[in-house]
């Protein structure tokens, strides 16, 4: 595993010590820094947390700040010495939330975590769509001064570059000739049946309370993926013929017909569908 140990608070720039902990901590340590040095621990325990199970936030919200989005920012910057020339974006990141025990005090300034088992999913922002999976046993170093807490380095880090078209292409095309219960399916088309599923579901409603809750395909074609923004793909596929069978005690089945289109975004470790629309059913 390739590591890096090197200085980015630089080009990071300053995370002020925030909330009411560090707060009492700075006012404090005016007088008596042992009170800063205590509570730091507990401050760096507490941001690292506010990144487990991170998903990037939709267009427009504010992402987190302080000394999280320090992290965050000094998680994409090994991710970007290590491809060099991406644009690195980090779409969503998964660990377990670390203890205080976890935050080692190295004299009176140095704080650090080791061994954070992170795996999450990234993009690059300029050469879209292509997509990174990245993982590591993380070691993550913090220094502290009277009035702030930064990020000193990040080291750990490996990315494996994903071809996110060919991924959604290849799930789309596994529907051709699908089966319930027969035809194995990989993560990205089975959250694309998961969602005509809960389509379909939805506008048999009225239905006499009869719906699908499974659903049986057969003879479906798929075109080109086609992106449509930095965080989402379509895929769209002609439904030529195929049925959806309610497990109920009714039995009713549908001829379903149409052309969906299926809304899919980047996911851990591979693309989910978010939404499906275009399909129709008819009892039979």
């Amino acid at each position: 595993m390739k590591k890096n140990n090197k200085r980015i608070i630089t080009t990071l720039g300053a995370a002020t010590v925030g909330g009411a902990i560090a707060a009492a901590s700075i006012a404090q340590g005016c007088t008596n820094t042992d009170n800063l040095f205590d509570t730091t621990p507990q401050l760096i325990m507490v941001e690292i947390n506010q990144l487990a199970g991170y998903n990037e936030p939709a267009a427009g919200q504010p992402g987190p700040g302080g000394l999280a989005g320090e992290i965050l920012s000094a998680l994409a910057a090994e991710l970007m010495t290590q491809n060099p020339g991406v644009n690195f974006d980090i779409a969503n990141l998964v660990f377990d939330p670390i203890t205080l025990e976890d935050v080692r005090t190295e004299g009176q300034a140095t704080y650090t975590v080791n061994n954070l088992s992170i795996v999450g999913t990234g993009r690059d922002m300029e050469e879209l769509p292509t997509l990174y999976n990245f993982t590591g046993s993380t070691n993550l170093t913090f220094v502290r001064t009277t009035s702030a807490l930064n990020v000193s380095s990040v080291e750990g880090f490996t990315s494996t570059a994903i071809d996110a078209a060919a991924i959604i292409l290849s799930a789309t095309n596994e529907l051709n000739g699908y089966e319930r219960g027969v035809t194995p399916l990989s993560s990205t088309a089975g959250s694309i049946v998961t969602s005509m599923v809960t389509f379909l579901t939805d506008i048999l409603q009225g239905d006499d309370s009869i719906v699908p809750t499974a659903l049986g395909f057969n003879n479906i074609t798929s075109n080109a993926v086609e992106r449509i923004n930095a965080e989402s793909f379509r895929s769209t596929f002609t439904l030529t013929s195929g049925t959806a069978l309610n497990l109920d005690a009714s039995g009713q089945t549908y001829n379903l017909t149409g052309t969906a289109v299926v809304i899919i975004n980047i996911g851990n470790p591979a693309p989910q569908a978010e939404s499906v629309s275009g399909l129709m059913g008819t009892p039979t």
